[in-house]
């Protein structure tokens, strides 16, 4: 309408920014890095929260072959570019022992600053 416009992204093969095309009746104008696809450091599992779930999935992944995490680089929780028990650890330290919350990109989500050899899909 004319106050408000509701955009719905696709999933995304990549962690990064994307042009966006806006259209209406009105007519349509594009935004150069309009939306960035991002991940929360963390969330191991992927679904928008950093809970025991991610320790636990962590965990599952590294000792029992269990799923690969759709980002790496939420799994490395203490982003030191490696995917270890530690980051299992640091999640379970920061929920449940005061420890530090996981470096940036960790609410909101964005892109990873370090660069380490760890993706996302």
């Amino acid at each position: 309408d004319d106050t408000q416009l509701t955009c719905e992204t696709p999933p995304s093969t990549f962690i990064g920014s994307v042009d966006v095309l806006v259209s209406n009746d009105l007519g349509s104008d594009s935004v150069v890095n309009g939306f960035t696809y991002g991940f929360v450091r963390g969330d191991a599992n992927d679904d928008c929260t950093v809970d025991l779930a991610d320790a636990i999935y962590g965990l599952d992944y590294l000792f029992t072959q269990g799923p690969a995490p759709a980002c790496e680089d939420a799994l490395d929780a203490n982003d030191d570019g490696d995917l270890r028990i530690a980051d299992c650890i640091y999640i379970i330290a920061y929920l449940f022992d005061g420890g530090s919350p996981p470096p940036v990109p960790f609410n909101p989500a964005g892109l990873d600053p370090t660069g380490d050899p760890l993706g996302c899909l």
